[in-house]
């Protein structure tokens, strides 16, 4: 420790040294430099002394050849007045230089004085002078470099304000100018043609301007997005099925759950306007056991309610089948669709909902798994399959296509068609169609209950 200490206290005495000698040489240099200037001031003074002489010379000469000496003779005292004042600017200028010698003299002393009273200021000086020089050749550290960034974006910043301003100025007085009136108009008509590119803007504008310039990509003209929510009160296995659909349909989107005292006309419609939905898939539950889906499109109708019988969700079944997330399916339909008018408009409401569009942000450009929809006993069928592509095998024979079931199932019984959204006039009605009894279970078979009118029934005795 001791010998660190002495090492240290040697670095900075011969630090102190080369200041002090670097002070000297400075003031050396100081004082060559001034004595150099009044050599230089002298030797001009006597040039244009001798430059004074020699014209006056010339003018005591005659212009017609007359000789020197007559014109002396008759201008004597003229010339001893320009003696006398050639002899006074002489004088003059020695006091001058003598004074002027003093004053350096004088501010040499001064300068010594001061170096050698604050002889430490000096050498902090010449030993941040040092350490600026050897930084200078060091690579700059990270924060330097940081320091540096911040430093270019708030003068890029002032200066975009100030050109902000300086347009805002311009355009106040445009406007006083010009005034108000008519002509304002067709200003900004004429104005309408021209490339504003070169405007200067607040950082803010100009990024909001990108974000509202950014081109979306033209093939996704489909715009149809499918809201899929539910009531309060559903079961386990409603919710796993929308959990799975939501999945299945890239598309889609969520909402919180409905209560069920709220009107389904009103409520529904606002909440797909706010999330910009074009089609509504509801699930409705009663008496938690019987569940009712409602498609329908948004905001003006169509609508559909169905009776949902046969629900399996996917980790209920646990098939084989898979699929990638987010890919495009095949919506398939029977030929059945085709025959009648009602099973039409089925057929395009359930296309519209099901259906993922082309080139949609957040689907995937694959097509591996089909979305079926059959007819059988007046009540669809829901399937959902995952297609698989064979190889050929070594006999030459082609590729062949399968279909492997990934789920989820569920049996829609359509009850009745509206012509608005979630009401408004039946467009069709399913005669067959019967609503759910409560069922009482005596041992192993069961039996339906039914209420007897009132009027049929006779006081007990």
């Amino acid at each position: 420790m001791a010998g660190a200490k002495k090492k240290g206290a040697a670095g900075r005495t011969g630090q102190q040294k080369r200041s002090k000698q670097e002070a000297e040489q400075q003031t050396e240099q100081l004082e060559t430099q001034q004595k150099k200037q009044q050599q230089q001031q002298q030797q001009q003074k006597q040039q244009k002394q001798q430059k004074q002489q020699k014209q006056q010379q010339n003018k005591q000469v005659g212009g017609d050849g007359a000789p020197a000496a007559k014109k002396a003779a008759t201008t004597p005292a003229k010339a001893t007045t320009a003696k006398g004042a050639n002899t006074t600017t002489n004088n003059n200028d020695k006091k001058k230089t003598n004074s002027n010698n003093k004053k350096k003299a004088n501010t040499g002393s001064k300068q010594k004085e001061k170096v050698t009273e604050g002889s430490a200021s000096t050498e902090d000086k010449s030993a941040d002078e040092i350490v600026v020089s050897m930084d200078a050749d060091r690579p700059l550290s990270r924060k330097e470099k940081r320091k540096a960034k911040r430093q270019q974006q708030q003068q890029q910043q002032q200066t975009e304000e100030q050109d902000v301003q300086d347009d805002d100025d311009v355009d106040d007085g445009d406007v006083a100018e010009h005034g108000d009136g008519d002509d304002d108009d067709e200003d900004d008509d004429a104005h309408d043609g021209l490339d504003m590119s070169d405007v200067a803007l607040h950082p803010k504008l100009a990024r909001l301007t990108q974000l509202q310039t950014k081109k979306k990509s033209p093939s996704w003209t489909n715009r149809q997005r499918t809201l899929v929510f539910s009531s309060r009160g559903i079961s386990f296995r409603v919710r796993h099925l929308l959990s799975d659909l939501r999945a299945l349909l890239p598309h889609s989107k969520k909402e919180v759950k409905m209560e069920r005292k709220d009107r389904l006309g009103e409520t529904i419609p606002e909440i797909c306007e706010m999330r910009n939905c074009n089609n509504c898939l509801y699930f409705e539950m009663r008496k938690k056991r019987d569940v009712y889906l409602w498609v329908s499109k948004m905001p003006h109708g169509p609508s559909i309610k169905f009776y949902v019988t046969n629900i399996h969700t996917m980790d209920e079944l646990r098939l084989t089948g898979n699929c990638l997330k987010g890919s495009r399916p095949l919506v398939h339909f029977s030929k059945e669709f085709d025959q009648s008018p009602h099973f039409r408009l089925m057929k395009e409401l359930l296309f519209q909902s099901f259906g993922v569009p082309k080139d949609h942000p957040k689907s995937k450009p694959f097509v591996d798994h089909v979305v079926s929809f059959y007819v059988l006993d007046e009540r669809i069928w829901f399937r959902h399959y995952q297609v698989v592509w064979k190889p050929k095998g070594k006999l030459g024979r082609d590729e062949e296509t399968r279909l492997v079931e990934i789920g989820p199932r569920m049996v829609l019984q359509p009850i009745r068609m509206f012509e608005g959204s979630f009401g408004g006039p039946t467009l069709w009605k399913n005669a067959e169609y019967e609503p759910p009894r409560p069922l009482k279970y005596k041992g192993a078979e069961a039996v339906v209950t039914h209420r007897k009118p009132q009027h049929q029934q006779q006081p007990s005795d």
